[in-house]
């Protein structure tokens, strides 16, 4: 019995003593993306990150695919959740080119 009764407060304890993972939590950040397609009815958004890898996720909050009024070609800031769920939108400014100095060989 005292087995019994040890073995169930060490799980009540572990149990207390670990905390589950929230939905929010930040898995992964892409800060240079560019929009591919946006699939508003089904909350889907396709993006190329940097690296050229091309990702379809779904958007936890479908608000922020109206609110921003995303389209192709849109450079964006996207973080992903440990749901694989992109949990956070921003449109950033697209990188500035270099000025190209006209030089002519002749």
């Amino acid at each position: 019995m005292n087995r019994t009764m040890l073995s169930a407060l060490m799980l009540l304890w572990v149990m207390g003593t670990v905390e589950p993972a929230r939905a929010t939590e930040t898995a992964a950040i892409y800060p240079m993306s560019s929009v591919e397609n946006v699939d508003v009815r089904n909350q889907l958004l396709t993006f190329k990150s940097n690296d050229g890898r091309l990702w379809l996720l779904r958007v936890a909050d479908p608000a922020a695919m109206k609110r921003d009024s995303l389209a192709k070609g849109d450079v964006v800031s996207i973080e992903v959740g440990l749901d694989d769920q992109i949990v956070r939108i921003q449109k950033v400014a697209p990188p500035a080119e270099p000025a190209r100095q006209g030089l002519r060989f002749k």
